[in-house]
Formats: C-alpha cells, sequence, structure tokens
C-alpha cells in the first residue's frame, strides 16, 4: 500500500496510509521521530506493517520539512502529536512508536490520551533535570556558530556505534543527512526546548503497555536512562530490549532488529486485545 502525504497539517509534514482489507483498522499506529530527524527514520519500519495498520509519521515543528519557524516550547510538539492522532480518524487504541527526543513527547501524550493502549520508544530519554539543561544549550550554540555540518559530525556520528561506522555506510550516511538537512536556527531552538522539558506521567489508560529499545553501544539512552523512563512509566507493563552494535540510532543502524521488535509488540498488543476482549464478553454472558 503506497503511503498517502498531505504536505501541511498546521505546518506539519505528514504522511498516512491505510491497511489493506482484513487488516487492524480500529489501532492506529503514529510515528515521532527524535532530534535532529524527520519522519523517514521510520520509512522501513512503516512498510513493514501499513498493509496491516492505519499509520501516520509527522515531521515535528522545527524539525524535517516543517515549514515556519521552530517551536515555541516543548508543548508544541505534544500538539503535534495529537493534531496527527486525529489526523488518523477515530480509532479504539493508538500505538506511539517514539525514538529519543520522540519517546519523550510520546509518553506525555500517552500521559493525557486514554486511546494510547501501548509504545514502542527506541532509544528513550527521560525529561532532563538541571544538570543535563547546558548539553542542550551548548548544542544550540554550536548549530548557531559552526553550522550543521559540526553538528553531523559531534553529535550525529558520536551517537552512532563501532560497528555501525565499520559496517554500515549507508547508515552513516542517512544519519548524517538528517542532520545537514536542518535549518540551523530551527535546530538550535529546539534543542533549548527540550532542555526545558519536564518529565512525563504515567500513561493515562490503566491497561498501556510499552517496550523500550536501547542500543548496548548507546551512551546517551544508557541503563540508568532507561531505567528513569521505566520507572516515570509505572504502573504500566514495561519491557527492555538491547540491541547489540547498535547506540542511539536503532532503526537506522539495525533497522531489520528495529521491525522485528516492532511486529512482535504489536502482534503481542493485539492477542492481549482480543483476549481482554473474550474475558470481558464472557463474563456478561455469565450474568
Amino acid at each position: 500500500m503506497q503511503p498517502m502525504s498531505n504536505p501541511v497539517l498546521s505546518g506539519n509534514f505528514i504522511e498516512t496510509s491505510t491497511p489493506k482489507p482484513g487488516g487492524c483498522p480500529s489501532t492506529g499506529v503514529v510515528f515521532i521521530h527524535g532530534l535532529g530527524g524527520n519522519s523517514n527514520v521510520y520509512f522501513p519500519l512503516r512498510s513493514a506493517i501499513q498493509s496491516e495498520y492505519p499509520t501516520v509519521s509527522i515531521d515535528l515543528t522545527g524539525l524535517g520539512r516543517s515549514n515556519g519557524t521552530g517551536p515555541q516550547g516543548f508543548g508544541d510538539w505534544i500538539i503535534d502529536v495529537e493534531n496527527a492522532i486525529a489526523e488518523l480518524g477515530e480509532f479504539e487504541s493508538v500505538i506511539l512508536v517514539g525514538h529519543s527526543l520522540g519517546t519523550l513527547v510520546a509518553r506525555h501524550v500517552a500521559a493525557q490520551e486514554p486511546r494510547v493502549k501501548g509504545m514502542v520508544l527506541f532509544a528513550p530519554i527521560a525529561g532532563p533535570d538541571v544538570s543535563q539543561r547546558p548539553a542542550f544549550a551548548a548544542r544550540a550554540a554550536t548549530a548557531r556558530t559552526h553550522g550543521m555540518v559540526r553538528v553531523a559530525h559531534d553529535f550525529g556520528l558520536a551517537a552512532l556505534s563501532q560497528h555501525t561506522l565499520n559496517t554500515r555506510p549507508l547508515a552513516v550516511t542517512l544519519v548524517r543527512e538528517f542532520l545537514m538537512g536542518q535549518d540551523a536556527d530551527r535546530y538550535a531552538e529546539c534543542c533549548v526546548a527540550i532542555g526545558e522539558a519536564g518529565e512525563a506521567n504515567p500513561p493515562e489508560a490503566p491497561d498501556c503497555s510499552v517496550i523500550l529499545v536501547r542500543g548496548a553501544e548507546d551512551a546517551i539512552s544508557t541503563t540508568q536512562e532507561v531505567a528513569a523512563c521505566e520507572a516515570a512509566l509505572r504502573p504500566a507493563h514495561t519491557e527492555t530490549v538491547v540491541l547489540k552494535n547498535v547506540a542511539h540510532w536503532p532503526t537506522v543502524e539495525d533497522p531489520e532488529s528495529s521491525i522485528a521488535v516492532l511486529q512482535r509488540f504489536l502482534a503481542e498488543t493485539a492477542a492481549r486485545t482480543a483476549t481482554s476482549t473474550h474475558h470481558v464478553t464472557s463474563g456478561l454472558e455469565r450474568h
């Protein structure tokens, strides 16, 4: 099924797709990229599931092909995702798939949207504490002073595993292109917005399930960072998967494993939902 694109949604580039007959039209999957990325970071994953699920991916305000200026604050990205969910239509449940910054945005959305029944969080990050905020200000200054080529080298290539750097030249090229294609001033504004973000509350849906995926060589989404995210997600059910030879860009460095994780999660979520519905129906019949 070919994706359908709508170039502007409140200034944001967006792509949607509809499943083939016999798919899962009652569950929509929303893809949220990270800082310096755009919606194409998920193209292999979307292609793998779009025959079964309605999907939408969006370029967040200030990044990718979105129009206009940078975000006024972190809350702009929450609104972006809410608009993307609305673009999908009316659904019984929504699955959010996030990368890095997108994982924090996803968790904020899930905290106020009860239809979010699951999240797949690649390279998850927690809301920055006071000690981490200067690092985002420093990255913003690098973008404004030295431009995005410097950012791509200092922060993009540095966030890839040695295995990726040695054996996956197209992945390295793609990460460079993601970052070098950003507007430096808008990227800097995004860095400031992340630095001012707060931690998210737990998901609103009591039956929300979350899988957290980190690269074994990720120096940003560390074991401690993932543990902090898991603690913030409770009482949601969580599972952590670690991918070998991967750092901070799992869907680019190892798309095959990333696809497998997403497909397994969707299958398990569908089975759990079907079991829950059966139990409710059975209980009603007994009465």
